[in-house]
């Protein structure tokens, strides 16, 4: 547990310390999508750290909360983050269009967090100026976030325990490589 929480926050302290660079440097203003991102990653520190206050309760077996949650809206929440740290690793990024019709009943900063580890590591693993594309989508009775980015592949045997907790193969050891 302590591993994850350390993680999420490397994550979070990650995407607002780029947005107060450029904050600071004086390229962009305090009050438009920077600022929004900066103060979303500074939210999302706040959740985390309350939520690991809050797993004392889970661990005794009380149920967590739930909410619908517009797909359209945490996609777009997701994305902010990812156009500040797209052009930080040379990669290009866009997102589908979504159906704004689209819900899932989930904890929302929790499937923020996730998405946001998963794009992390496509732009961390992603060749200099190759894509990133966000999407999601119903399939059945089903709704699909996928990610797909252009990081040329494993080398033979490099997949034996890569999903593995804290495993590490390459050379990028940032993160804390939860799988």
């Amino acid at each position: 547990r302590l591993g994850f929480v350390a993680h999420e926050l490397r994550n979070l302290v990650s995407t607002a310390t780029m947005a107060f660079s450029l904050i600071k440097s004086g390229r962009v203003a305090m009050g438009g999508a920077t600022g929004a991102v900066m103060d979303r990653s500074l939210t999302g520190l706040r959740t985390l750290l309350d939520r690991s206050l809050a797993d004392a309760p889970l661990a005794a077996g009380m149920p967590p909360q739930y909410a619908l949650v517009s797909v359209a809206d945490l996609i777009e929440e997701v994305k902010a983050n990812a156009l500040l740290e797209a052009p930080s690793r040379e990669c290009n990024f866009s997102v589908s269009s979504i159906d704004g019709r689209l819900a899932v009943d989930a904890e929302r900063g929790r499937l923020v967090d996730a998405i946001g580890n998963l794009m992390q590591n496509a732009f961390k693993f992603t060749l200099p100026h190759k894509s990133v594309l966000l999407s999601a989508y119903a399939q059945g009775d089903r709704i699909r976030i996928d990610i797909q980015e252009q990081f040329g592949g494993l080398p033979p045997g490099a997949h034996d325990g890569r999903f593995q907790p804290f495993m590490q193969s390459d050379a990028d050891s940032s993160g804390g490589d939860l799988g």
